[in-house]
């Protein structure tokens, strides 16, 4: 009987916020070819082909280099599609590039990209891609539950939608980046599809799906679920990061500023291990315990008015 970890986190109750991977750069290429469980090496790309590739991820921090089509056919047309999404908070961008070659990667000027350089502003794509992992090498999961939402968005967008290698939490399937904000869902069905492209059309987030921002790290990513239960935010850009500070062994406060009412707030939040034990993988051989975040307390914050010189 297979195992498929994504039924055990549902079964087990297990919290989909603040689950979202920390990812500030994504590099994104377009590869219809046989997809394996670590898709880059295990493809047919030319040995430094894969090295630029994985050397980019390697040596920037935060960067996730995936592999990604459009169906099940085999490419016909000659060109390839290679996005760059930086995923900031306050100015996402997404870059698209059509390459001749493959090779056109090993002189492919991502540094200067990566700084925004003005050169590339005709190749900065307006509507969003949603990414759905569907890479059953990679956890069986993803197939089960990624292939029908992927053909749900395939038929109801224009264009947005691409099957993903991996981009992390497969226990959370069928999975959901939409970029470049960085919007990570999990656990979506296919009657999830029209709500979530009409929030992407709008502009906010849809709660009961959220794993997170890819530009937060996992505790800012829970103040910003609490404190948007807390105001009813429900808007992307809504809720502004300040800064955050460890209280003690697995506790934060986290500050943001709020668009809406003006206010700073300082959200309280704790991490403790679950009860309960469930998979990460399908493929693991054991449940573990997993982390899980609780809300504290929120409050608040009173600014400094400005220091007025006369």
């Amino acid at each position: 009987m297979t195992l498929f970890c994504s039924d055990c986190s549902r079964e087990v109750g297990e919290q989909l916020f603040a689950t979202a991977s920390r990812v500030d750069q994504w590099l994104l290429l377009e590869y219809a070819g046989a997809w394996g469980g670590k898709a880059i090496p295990e493809s047919d790309l030319a040995p430094e082909i894969k090295a630029r590739l994985m050397g980019w991820a390697s040596i920037m921090p935060n960067t996730e280099t995936s592999f990604i089509k459009q169906g099940d056919q085999q490419k016909t047309d000659a060109k390839i599609r290679f996005f760059v999404a930086l995923t900031s908070e306050t100015y996402p961008v997404l870059y698209k590039f059509e390459l001749d070659t493959y090779e056109s990667l090993l002189t492919f000027d991502l540094e200067a990209v990566l700084r925004r350089d003005s050169q590339f502003a005709a190749n900065i794509e307006r509507d969003p891609i949603l990414l759905i992992c569907t890479n059953g090498r990679r956890d069986v999961s993803c197939a089960k539950y990624g292939l029908p939402i992927y053909n749900a968005f395939a038929a109801q967008t224009p264009g947005w939608a691409w099957q993903v290698t991996h981009f992390g939490g497969h226990r959370f399937a069928g999975t959901l980046t939409m970029l470049p904000d960085g919007i990570m869902y999990g656990r979506v069905d296919v009657d999830d599809v029209p709500a979530l492209i009409e929030a992407q059309r709008d502009r906010y987030v849809v709660m009961e799906k959220l794993r997170g921002r890819s530009c937060y790290d996992e505790p800012i990513q829970a103040a910003d679920y609490y404190l948007r239960g807390i105001t009813g935010e429900r808007t992307i850009t809504g809720l502004r990061f300040v800064s955050i500070r460890e209280e003690g062994e697995s506790a934060w406060s986290v500050r943001f500023d709020s668009l809406a009412d003006h206010q700073r707030y300082e959200v309280h939040v704790r991490s403790e291990l679950s009860t309960w034990v469930s998979y990460k993988s399908s493929s693991d051989p054991e449940p573990r315990q997993l982390p899980q975040f609780h809300f504290v307390e929120h409050h608040e914050v009173k600014r400094k008015a400005p220091r007025c010189e006369g």
